[in-house]
């Protein structure tokens, strides 16, 4: 009888995590915008694209809060007031 070797395997390789894309900058009608969690890039004065009524000062580096329109939080697209 031959005796076998046993087949020795290579190491699974370590699964690589995807990298977060860079928040997206979105130009709004009335100018640069951000969405909720995003960090401002631009300190300034923001509007909800959805509630313009309902306003932020923002510091470079915070991230952007939910909006609080209609007694609710929701995801919201900032708008830097011009």
């Amino acid at each position: 009888p031959v005796e076998q070797k046993p087949v020795q395997k290579a190491p699974p390789k370590p699964v690589e995590k995807p990298k977060p894309a860079p928040p997206k900058v979105e130009e709004a009608e009335e100018g640069p915008s951000t969405r909720t969690g995003s960090p401002c890039e631009s300190s300034g004065t923001y509007h909800c694209s959805e509630h313009p009524d309902k306003q932020v000062s923002m510091e470079e580096g915070k991230r952007f809060p939910p909006c609080r329109g209609d007694n609710k939080g929701h995801s919201a697209l900032w708008v830097l007031e011009s």
